[in-house]
């Protein structure tokens, strides 16, 4: 196709489906608006994939704005701008699946399909074999491999050293900016804050103590504390890679993630993203550089803990809520010792997907929360399903069994490797600090999913995804000797 075909082709497709979406909304129907928004980004992702990425991941930052703007999720446009992430990972879907046979990408998707058919297989089966409907097994399972859609989705797009400069730009100015935004829409008006709140969650830990929670631009704290620990990542990653002219802004990706974490007042990234630094300090440099990177992030972290010495305090008195014997009845806990009795009872195959922990066990209410007597609970019954989703791992195994579970760690570790060797390989520095970044977010990610359901939040699962995708692609070019790889140029999935 000649560059001018492929002009008239994207300028008629975008006048068709804008078409289409005026038509929607001027029905007025969730339905018809959802249905065209797919549309329309299937085209985009087709036609203009990178633009088309661009566009959606400033949509899923502004997403809660938008939905309030437009009447909040009680009003069509409102409801469907909700539910529009669900259109991003059906239309990610469409070209999967359109690209999944070429022969020139087909090498490189086989291995990541595998383990992913192997998951939603058993996730099926055993919904079958516990006579689970049918609706409630498809949204259990397309919920279930959002993160994976994303993935894949990066790897049918050709990606070069320069798209990895601009999302490593983007990225380390992205953590100061969120959290400037926080203090700022914090002294906002109440009226123009709840603007940024999604008022169908459960808001009574946005705060603890005296200290309200800083959550930016999000619908939740938590979301924030977790995209400010992704930052942070960022930053830890270009300090490894030492790139000139880098260290200031990295410091203060790595500065703002801390500060916003502690501000977020949330346990999990507190704990995740050290654990990450370390990681990566231990694997990708050796000798004085790992030195330095420690010193400096131990700096950072021992300047932002003295600034907010109360807020830690804070922090650290209210996990031992969750380690205290005396308190049994905590929600998360008892979702754990539920989800491992219903793997156990129902092994090898679990309850089948839309059964426990995730968000289509809550539509449609799942049986298993009376039976094992949670239903009764605030925050886990049928007209205030707070907290079910507060897990991931006993969420998983109990609906796909301990080997589904271990197909899905075992999918994810993988990925974690095979971004380490990449970046061990790479000749481009940002490349390199990219596919460092990937694979410290996705550890990052692993380690908050020990109580959240991470893997299937739509921004999580773009945030991480699409950078692990690129990862991998740049890594078909990164094959080989350092030496052979220098000169060569990219030339997988070009005719995408």
């Amino acid at each position: 196709m000649t560059r001018a075909t492929a002009t008239r082709l994207r300028v008629g497709a975008g006048v068709v489906t804008v078409g289409l979406l005026v038509w929607a909304v001027a029905l007025s129907s969730t339905i018809s608006i959802l249905a065209a928004f797919a549309v329309l980004v299937t085209v985009g992702l087709f036609l203009s994939p990178k633009p088309a990425l661009a566009v959606i991941g400033v949509f899923l930052l502004a997403q809660p704005l938008l939905v309030n703007l437009a009447g909040g999720s009680t009003t069509p446009l409102g409801l469907a701008l909700h539910r529009l992430h669900q259109a991003f990972a059906i239309a990610a879907g469409a070209r999967v699946a359109a690209l999944m046979w070429w022969g020139r990408l087909a090498p490189a998707l086989r291995p990541w399909l595998l383990l992913l058919a192997g998951f939603v297989v058993l996730g099926v089966v055993s919904g079958v074999v516990q006579h689970v409907p049918v609706l409630t097994v498809a949204l259990g399972a397309f919920l279930a491999i959002k993160f994976p859609l994303f993935l894949l989705l990066a790897m049918t797009i050709p990606w070069s050293e320069r798209d990895c400069e601009r999302i490593l730009r983007v990225a380390l100015w992205l953590g100061p900016l969120l959290v400037v935004s926080g203090f700022v829409i914090g002294r906002l008006p109440p009226d123009v804050r709840d603007l940024f709140i999604d008022h169908t969650l459960e808001t009574e830990s946005f705060g603890l103590d005296q200290f309200k929670a800083m959550q930016s631009i999000f619908t939740h704290p938590a979301i924030f504390g977790w995209a400010v620990a992704v930052t942070g990542c960022y930053g830890v990653a270009a300090l490894l890679v030492g790139q000139r002219g880098s260290g200031g802004m990295a410091a203060a990706s790595i500065g703002a993630g801390l500060v916003g974490i502690l501000a977020s007042l949330r346990r999990k990234p507190l704990v995740a993203l050290p654990i990450a630094a370390v990681y990566g300090v231990m694997r990708f440099v050796t000798g004085v550089r790992r030195w330095v990177v420690l010193a400096v992030f131990g700096i950072v972290a021992v300047a932002v803990a003295r600034v907010e010495t109360r807020r830690l305090e804070t922090e650290i008195e209210d996990a031992e809520v969750y380690i205290d014997p005396t308190t049994p009845l905590a929600p998360r806990v008892l979702l754990y010792i539920t989800g491992v009795d219903i793997a156990n009872a129902r092994f090898p195959l679990g309850a089948g997907f839309g059964r426990f922990g995730g968000y289509a066990s809550t539509l449609d209410y799942s049986p298993l929360y009376d039976e094992y007597g949670l239903s009764g609970l605030y925050g886990l019954g049928p007209n205030d399903p707070y907290f079910i989703e507060d897990t991931y791992w006993p969420h998983i195994a109990a609906e796909t069994g301990w080997l589904g579970a271990a197909i899905l760690l075992a999918l994810y570790l993988l990925l974690v490797e095979r971004c380490a060797r990449v970046a061990l390989r790479a000749v481009g520095p940002a490349t390199k600090t990219v596919a460092i970044a990937a694979s410290l977010a996705l550890l990052e990610g692993l380690i908050e999913s020990a109580a959240g359901p991470m893997f299937e939040e739509a921004l999580f699962a773009f945030a991480v995804g699409i950078p692990l995708g690129i990862t991998l692609v740049r890594g078909l070019d990164t094959q080989g000797p350092p030496e052979e790889t220098a000169e060569r140029k990219p030339a997988a999935l070009r005719a995408t």
